[in-house]
């Protein structure tokens, strides 16, 4: 395996990679989680200058059939025969930047402990850059919406940093020299920000899972059906067969447990819920596309899942 190779990019480097698709979310990743709060925070220390840690990437000619969209928003394919940089480390640093950006509407789903509610969407379009405060000081300089905002206070959205110049807004602002110059300033600030990177060049698919796994075990803690997603992609994106592929139960406790239990297949059909699949709470009436199974140990049933 060659050395990781540390470097940085800069904000329209990053921007248009992004854009052109050769940048991507692979589908053993996580779904993205980050509420508009935390993305806010994210932001606010992009325009203080401050780190906000590495993109790990794979750099890689191998095309993955199953990859997430970024914030919800369709990426094309680059050409057959690219290198595309698949992240393993800092997809939700990475989206909550190009959802704010591109002011996108991200489909959260159903509160799961509401039945009757609707989906959910947040809407990164909200995100507000307070213009009356100085950058350098102590205070916040990025919200999650105008409302949170002190009173009195001027602001611009996030995505006017990226789409507006300063002279397009003299009229809202009344011709405020201090503020159109304070909104130059920060929009030069997230323009010129370099966001450090780590690329891991031409490794296998195994090496790549491998790596993801060590980075997100020891820290935040991919569930034991992320992981194994990880541990057993297939070349075109898909599980491997039964024969290459591992079983875990889980008990309604957390405990794992490991072994070739009868199974009791749901085979061609959705998972009724993801989060009841990544949890290990699935009933043997749910449907899914991944075997579920149920195993009764002397008076206690658990309830597990096996990857094919």
């Amino acid at each position: 395996m060659n050395q990781p190779n540390p470097n940085s990019k800069g904000y329209e480097e990053l921007l248009a990679e992004v854009r052109s698709g050769r940048i991507k979310i692979p589908q053993f990743q996580r779904e993205f989680v980050w509420e508009r709060e935390r993305s806010a925070k994210l932001l606010d220390s992009i325009l203080k200058g401050y780190p906000i840690g590495t993109f790990i990437l794979w750099k890689t000619k191998e095309r993955l059939r199953a990859v997430r969209d970024i914030g919800g928003i369709k990426l094309p394919e680059p050409p057959e025969g690219d290198y595309t940089f698949q992240v393993l480390d800092g997809q939700q640093r990475l989206t909550s930047l190009f959802a704010s950006l591109e002011g996108a509407k991200v489909a959260r789903g159903r509160d799961p402990k509401d039945k009757s509610a609707k989906d959910r969407v947040d809407d990164f379009g909200l995100i507000t850059v307070d213009l009356s405060v100085d950058p350098d000081g102590d205070e916040r300089v990025v919200y999650a919406s105008p409302e949170e905002l002190p009173a009195g206070h001027r602001h611009c959205t996030f995505k006017e940093l990226r789409t507006a110049e300063a002279f397009e807004l003299n009229e809202r602002y009344d011709n405020d020299n201090a503020l159109l110059k304070r909104f130059a300033g920060l929009k030069k600030r997230l323009t010129t920000y370099r966001f450090s990177t780590i690329e891991i060049a031409d490794v296998p698919l195994d090496v790549a899972t491998e790596v993801f796994t060590r980075l997100n075990v020891g820290g935040r803690e991919l569930t034991v059906f992320e992981i194994m997603v990880a541990k057993t992609m297939g070349r075109s994106g898909e599980l491997r067969p039964r024969s290459q592929g591992a079983s875990i139960q889980r008990n309604t406790g957390g405990q794992e447990l490991r072994g070739n239990q009868p199974d009791r297949p749901h085979p061609d059909r959705e998972c009724a819920s993801e989060e009841k699949h990544q949890e290990g709470r699935h009933s043997v009436d749910d449907s899914c596309g991944i075997y579920c199974r149920v195993v009764t140990r002397g008076d206690r049933t658990q309830v597990g899942y096996r990857l094919l």
